[in-house]
């Protein structure tokens, strides 16, 4: 159900969009897909290296104080 309501939003946004530059839809929703694409995956990939990164310090932090 949301996915469809992101659908209807970017349409509407692309249409609005196309008017405003004189473009057409097509290009535009394309284009504003390739964004919005391109900005999750940079999003989920350091969220997903933010998340490596603090499980290695945790587990090194572990390994330490056992050593300690």
């Amino acid at each position: 159900m949301d996915d469809v309501r992101a659908w209807r939003g970017v349409v509407v946004v692309g249409g609005s969009m196309g008017k405003l530059t004189g473009v057409r839809r097509s290009n535009i929703i394309f284009v504003w897909f390739l964004a919005m694409d391109f900005l999750f995956f940079l999003f989920s990939f350091s969220f997903r290296l933010l998340f490596i990164f603090i499980g290695a310090i945790e587990t090194e932090k572990k390994r330490y104080y056992h050593r300690v």
